[in-house]
């Protein structure tokens, strides 16, 4: 297990006017670069597949003006990020990283907030380890189920042509909102691509194929406090498994505008809806 050592800048706050600068530190004996700023409660952000913290930044940097302390990793494989090892490429490989990782930046009880993929590795974190997260925050999070309309079924089961006819709609939500966040994501996805292609398709594969149903339940029993959020027109993960989710933990989700990459379309309501599921905590 690694030990706590002091992160280094690479945006110097005393030099930038921002609020959320970037940070590295080393997790594993290797450099881990994260998005970092605020005061206040701590927020751990786990991003979605193929992205990494920099694609969120509009988001992070008003959830940390809203007085929360913000922690956006690269997961490995991601953002310069080693990759976990052959016997660690799991969603349980993940969520034992990020444990790691939080112990590295000295946050052992955050809010643990995860989009898509993220919320994949949140829920599994939380699960594998009890007493690690505060609570959690599930934004558009793979681990449920599709439905035909008639019967639900593991998420690896959902046809081509489902897919082909839905996610074009959020790509088309990306490059509209091009000036604003297309520049923030390119920053992500195509240094992953270019990096680390068999990893970056691997991890999709994994989020593809994540049947999260036991975790989740196992989560109800606990208590553990839990918002999960879908989007209105979110092509990638379907409103069924949104529904198998809720179900799973046993409460009601709830609905925002736009599309899975919402979180970067609209960072506004991301900081609102992740602000004030963290402040009913108190």
């Amino acid at each position: 297990m690694s030990q706590p050592v002091p992160a280094t800048s690479i945006t110097s706050p005393a030099a930038s006017p921002e609020i959320v600068v970037i940070r590295s530190i080393s997790v594993d004996g290797s450099r881990v670069r994260y998005s970092t700023g605020g005061q206040g409660p701590a927020v751990v952000f786990l991003h979605g597949w193929g992205l990494g913290h920099h694609a969120y930044r509009r988001g992070l940097r008003r959830l940390a003006k809203r007085g929360f302390r913000v922690i956006a990793p690269a997961l490995p494989g991601f953002g310069a990020t080693a990759e976990l090892p052959d016997d660690a490429q799991s969603l349980a490989g993940y969520a034992a990283w990020t444990q790691r990782f939080c112990e590295a930046v000295g946050e052992s009880y955050p809010v643990v907030v995860g989009h898509s993929f993220g919320g994949g590795v949140a829920t599994k974190l939380a699960c594998d380890f009890a007493g690690s997260a505060r609570a959690i925050a599930l934004l558009n999070s793979i681990g449920g189920e599709w439905s035909n309309g008639q019967n639900r079924a593991p998420m690896e089961s959902r046809p081509w042509w489902d897919w082909a006819r839905s996610v074009p709609s959020d790509v088309g939500a990306l490059v509209s909102n091009f000036a604003s966040t297309m520049p923030s994501v390119l920053e992500d996805l195509v240094p992953n691509v270019v990096r680390n292609p068999f990893g970056v398709a691997k991890v999709g594969r994994l989020a593809r194929s994540a049947d999260l149903s036991v975790e989740l339940s196992l989560l109800r029993s606990r208590g553990l406090r839990t918002l999960v959020v879908h989007s209105e027109n979110d092509g990638v993960i379907p409103r069924s498994s949104f529904e198998s989710v809720c179900d799973q933990l046993g409460q009601t989700g709830h609905i925002v505008v736009g599309n899975h990459s919402w979180p970067m379309t609209h960072p506004e309501v991301f900081a609102e809806v992740v602000g004030g599921f963290v402040d009913s905590l108190e």
